[in-house]
């Protein structure tokens, strides 16, 4: 079993979020924008999203709240990175 047996249930609400997640992270600062488009260019794996995405289709279903969930759980995880790697200057994760 790999990952893109998960993935196929929920294509079309991970590419939303694709959207708005960057549409999130997009700031007016300009030294803001260029950390968080270097932030964007990680993407990993998108767990987090993928299982908010798959708990909500066995609680009834994928939607806006689900999506807005999604980007939430990832900015948060986001958040922890950058704390750990700058602000900590932490070398171990």
């Amino acid at each position: 079993m790999n990952i893109d047996q998960f993935l196929a249930p929920v294509r079309g609400p991970l590419q939303q979020f694709e959207v708005l997640f960057a549409e999130t992270l997009h700031s007016q600062i300009p030294l803001a924008e260029r950390v968080v488009s270097y932030i964007s260019l990680l993407k990993g794996k998108r767990l987090r999203p993928l299982l908010v995405f798959l708990s909500s289709d066995l609680h009834g279903s994928i939607n806006d709240k689900s999506i807005r969930s999604a980007i939430v759980v990832e900015l948060l995880h986001t958040a922890t990175l950058v704390h750990d790697d700058v602000v900590d200057n932490s070398t171990v994760r």
